[in-house]
């Protein structure tokens, strides 16, 4: 998916009250009818939804205002005014509204969760509440409240099941984009895109997951390095991590020690400990084939200092281009749906 968007600000205004109406009843055989305006009908409510079928905020990347109908104005014969339409705005599971000083409203976290922003303005009253003793034909109402306007920004931390996390250049969109229909750009880059990329991999007909490739992860991410606090984000709320490592670069467990130790870093800033099962892809395989010794030779060599740390059944030596370890990816792709139905 190109083109993603996971935060915007935007002004919302709420509907004006509609106007209470000035009436009196005339009819032919009721001389002293009275006052019979009716009341205005409220302003429109700023609602926010959440959901599923929103993958990102593209939808209001351009949308600067968005505004929710007035209140119509009062009737005769006490007939109440129509209440404005409410304006509702939808946004992915895992968004966050905040206001100007970025102090968190609220979060979205399921799907129909409705959340009533900014109430509108409420109707005004008819001429009939202001009839008494003293003043039997009011030529008075009340004016419909305004409505409100404020500015509120949307920050989504993207709720994928499966976070793709390795350097730059790992092959993390070529692998989306051989599991999922995904678009996302490849190529001998030595810098990172600058957002993620998703994807939607079917495990079977009923149980699908989405994958996405988290950019922006080098040394320091965790202290806002680059892009990395963007990203490290969206990591805490996926549920299983796949660390794509390329085998052929000398240091593959040193990366995996380095991608580990910022998101540790990062949990520890949000005082918390959020490690996640993960699993761990040695990509471009079929580059160590050009080395002289042998491949299996180097294989256990790379392997070594991973399986101090690591059960080897949770490491799979892969090609995105001739698909070998793709048969240990798709027992892991089922292992995280497990996973993901258990969180």
């Amino acid at each position: 998916m190109e083109n993603f968007i996971d935060a915007v600000k935007i002004k919302v205004i709420s509907g004006k009250g509609g106007n209470g109406a000035i009436s009196f009843l005339r009819e032919k055989f009721l001389a002293f009818g009275g006052p019979d305006g009716g009341d205005g009908g409220n302003g429109g409510n700023i609602l926010f939804v959440c959901s599923r079928r929103r993958y990102d905020l593209l939808h209001l990347r351009y949308k600067k205002i968005l505004r929710a109908a007035d209140g119509q104005r009062g009737k005769r014969r006490k007939a109440h005014g129509r209440n404005g339409k409410n304006s509702l705005i939808e946004v992915p599971p895992g968004s966050i509204l905040s206001d100007v000083n970025n102090i968190n409203i609220h979060e979205f976290k399921a799907d129909g969760e409705e959340f009533l922003f900014l109430p509108g303005g409420q109707g005004g009253k008819g001429n009939t509440h202001f009839r008494s003793s003293k003043n039997k034909a009011p030529r008075m109402a009340e004016k419909g409240k305004l409505g409100r306007e404020v500015f509120v920004n949307i920050e989504m931390k993207l709720l994928a099941h499966v976070a793709f996390v390795g350097l730059p250049n790992a092959g993390k969109s070529t692998l989306l984009r051989k599991l999922t229909a995904s678009r996302a750009k490849v190529g001998n880059y030595p810098f990172t895109t600058l957002s993620p990329n998703l994807g939607m991999y079917h495990v079977n007909e009923e149980i699908r997951l989405i994958l996405a490739d988290i950019p922006g992860i080098i040394a320091g991410s965790s202290l806002g390095k680059g892009l990395g606090l963007n990203f490290l984000r969206h990591i805490d709320r996926s549920s299983v991590v796949f660390y794509i490592i390329d085998s052929s670069l000398p240091s593959a467990f040193k990366t995996f020690l380095l991608l580990e130790k910022e998101q540790e870093e990062y949990y520890k800033q949000l005082g918390k400990n959020n490690k996640k099962p993960y699993f761990v892809l040695l990509s471009k395989v079929d580059s160590l084939q050009a080395i002289k010794s042998s491949l299996e030779d180097q294989k256990k060599a790379i392997l070594k200092p991973f399986l101090q740390k690591i059960p080897a059944k949770h490491i799979a030596f892969i090609s995105s281009h001739s698909l070998q370890g793709f048969s240990e990816i798709y027992s892991f792709l089922r292992q995280a749906a497990e996973i993901k139905n258990k969180v």
